[in-house]
């Protein structure tokens, strides 16, 4: 089998994946969809301890396994879920790298664990599936685990790398500030949440300006605001929610206790009280292992090109393909997916995402690579 006889399966197959989303710890479909593929193709799964989600197991005889992960899940609209982060094509990816490493397996310097990650849209998955026990469930600990996810600010036919922190690790939280309700025409017996929560929702950005660094990336924001009903009436609560996000481990726990102090002191000074502020989906920061760097160059270098291979900036998403880099070196890539030139970028999860023609021979290579 050639890279490209692999690639054209992965062309079918994803039209099968993209016509059948679903959505985090729901990809019931999707998970049998690569059991099957996988017995067909003679390769050994794994159970990985969840309901969704899959193993798969390439003994090549070798001395040290890496592992290779897609994630497998859709983007949850309030109309459904929809494939608008190309996560179908992270799958197909892989599996057509399955495809041509198990027609191969004399020639493979490693054997391979492959991960087919359930959730990481809701940034669950990952470590849902290192508590059951990911590691331990192949014949070997793998040394290495490598990642790919598709970004269409990159032309197809370019891989982006980066040594070190390449996405931000991040943490959700939920304020609730309490006043006291009443009337809206005694403000003299009521205590408005409003007020604070508001004040609060506008300092909030101004703590990367005032407390970090002008060169320190970091992005604080209020996503959500509720409080009170269209009755004449001050509210008894006002709840937000929002997240932090940095590149550097220092400067987000910075961050934490600021923000704390921030909604602490300004329900005080209006007379109302922090009634709840719970930190939850707590991204660990994507770091690039620097040991794995030219190694990892190396195997774009081979799929595109070295003059096709560009050092590219970190940005301030979050992916929990980090959590698998807390217990084994990984490493990350951004490959190409969009149309270059001229033509519109349209970003993950937006309306008119797509990915172009030409990215999954480049994603099967690179993926058969990195274990050739």
């Amino acid at each position: 089998m050639t890279i490209q006889q692999a690639a054209a399966l992965a062309e079918v197959w994803v039209q099968e994946l993209h016509a059948n989303p679903e959505g985090s710890f729901c990809e019931y479909k999707t998970t049998a969809f690569i059991r099957r593929i996988c017995g067909e193709l003679g390769v050994e799964t794994i159970d990985c301890g969840l309901e969704t989600g899959v193993l798969a197991w390439l003994d090549n005889g070798c001395a040290e396994t890496v592992a290779l992960r897609a994630d497998i899940d859709a983007v949850s609209f309030d109309n459904g879920p929809r494939h608008q982060c190309g996560h179908d094509y992270h799958t197909a990816s892989l599996l057509g790298a399955i495809a041509y490493l198990k027609a191969h397996q004399t020639e493979l310097r490693y054997n391979v664990a492959c991960i087919f990650q359930c959730a990481e849209e809701n940034i669950a998955g990952a470590r849902a599936m290192v508590d059951a026990g990911l590691w331990e469930r192949f014949p070997q600990r793998p040394t290495a685990v490598f990642g790919i996810h598709n970004r269409p600010e990159l032309p197809v036919g370019t891989i982006g790398v980066h040594a070190g922190a390449l996405m931000a690790t991040k943490a959700d939280f939920r304020l609730v500030i309490r006043g006291r309700q009443g009337h809206g025409s005694t403000p003299e017996k009521c205590i408005d949440p409003i007020l604070p929560a508001a004040e609060f929702t506008a300092e909030l950005p101004s703590l990367v300006s005032h407390e970090l660094s002008p060169f320190e990336p970091a992005v604080c924001s209020v996503y959500s605001f509720h409080s009170g009903t269209d009755t004449n009436a001050a509210p008894l609560r006002a709840t937000l929610t929002g997240s932090i996000r940095a590149l550097r481990r220092e400067v987000h726990q910075l961050l934490k206790e600021r923000v704390e102090s921030l909604a602490k002191a300004t329900a005080e000074s209006n007379r109302c009280h922090v009634e709840e502020l719970t930190w939850y989906q707590d991204i660990p920061l994507l770091d690039n292992s620097t040991a794995l760097y030219s190694r990892a160059r190396a195997a774009a270098a081979a799929t595109v090109g070295e003059e096709y291979v560009t050092d590219v900036m970190p940005c301030l998403g979050g992916e929990d393909f980090a959590v698998f880099m807390e217990d084994i070196p990984g490493f990350y890539y951004w490959v190409g997916s969009g149309k270059g030139g001229d033509a519109p970028v349209h970003a993950w999860h937006s309306d008119g995402f797509s990915v172009a023609e030409g990215y999954l021979p480049v994603a099967v290579a690179l993926l058969v690579n990195l274990v050739v």
